[in-house]
């Protein structure tokens, strides 16, 4: 989700309370809002990973 830092903290909290073994991953798809913010309560956990999606047209490829 765009823009989804008011979701993201829920929508964390909601996996981590599941009683099953879990990699969480996030990608920032250059959201403008604060969702560095949001998410920084959970940057020390292990099974938490954010990547940050710079986007196909940054990638230089000959074959593109």
């Amino acid at each position: 989700m765009h823009n989804g830092a008011d979701y993201i903290a829920q929508a964390i909290d909601s996996a981590l309370i599941q009683d099953v073994p879990l990699e969480i991953i996030i990608v920032d798809d250059g959201s403008t809002d604060c969702l560095a913010e949001a998410l920084s309560p959970y940057m020390e956990r292990s099974e938490i990973t954010v990547l940050h999606n710079i986007g196909i047209h940054v990638v230089c490829c000959p074959y593109s």
